[in-house]
Order: structure tokens, then sequence, then C-alpha cells
């Protein structure tokens, strides 16, 4: 089992890719509390994790780290079925989709605020 620390190292990490080819955006509440983030990996353009504590929060970090790729690159993002969000966002930015579908199926029910994921790593359950 993982503790507190654990995750926040693994997160720091994660998110800065210790400071090489990484954008990572963090939006804070006005008492400084972490209300969302979003990183992009720019190895692959590939952007995991984003999550935010609402839509509107979500799609101004995507679009922080989305828009700083030179304009005709590819981005990879994979998120939750129910989060129509991202792919209007990605529409009314002009990307349109080059991958049509990726699934995750498991026996148990996964319990997730999925409200609250923009984009995650595509082997998340793991």
């Amino acid at each position: 089992m993982h503790n507190l620390a654990d995750r926040e190292a693994f997160m720091r990490q994660w998110c800065t890719n210790d400071g090489v080819h990484a954008t990572t955006a963090i939006a804070l509440s006005s008492s400084g509390v972490c209300v969302g983030f979003a990183s992009l990996r720019r190895a692959i353009n590939l952007i995991e994790p984003a999550y935010a504590e609402s839509e509107a929060i979500g799609i101004s970090l995507l679009s922080t780290v989305l828009l700083t790729l030179p304009e005709n690159n590819i981005a990879q993002i994979t998120y939750p079925a129910s989060q129509g969000a991202v792919v209007a966002f990605c529409t009314a930015q002009g990307w349109s989709s080059c991958l049509t579908e990726h699934r995750c199926y498991s026996k148990r029910n996964i319990v997730l605020p999925w409200s609250k994921i923009f984009a995650t790593h595509d082997f998340f359950l793991l």
C-alpha cells in the first residue's frame, strides 16, 4: 500500500519528469490548495495525468499544456468515455481524433471521480 509521501514523490517526479521534457500546469485555489493539474510529457506529446475539481479548471489546464505544442504536432490523451468536455475542447481547437477507441475492462466496479479526470495513463488500473 502506498502512503501519502510516496504519492507526493511519485506525482512530483511524474509531472516534472525530473525537469526534462515535460510541461506541467497546476491550478491553485485562493488559499493555495491544489485544485487541478495537467502534465504534458513532451517526448511523446502525451498528456497524463490531468485532474481538476471543475470542468472549467480542467479545460484551462488542458489548454495551457496543449497550446504549448507547435501547430502541427500530434497530442495523445486518454480520457474517461464520460468526459465529453475533452472532446469538445479539442474539436473547438481544430484538433481531430486520430485514434478512435481505447478501452479498459475490469470485473470489479472502479469507483473514481470520473468527472474530475481529464486525462489518465493508459494503464492506470494496473
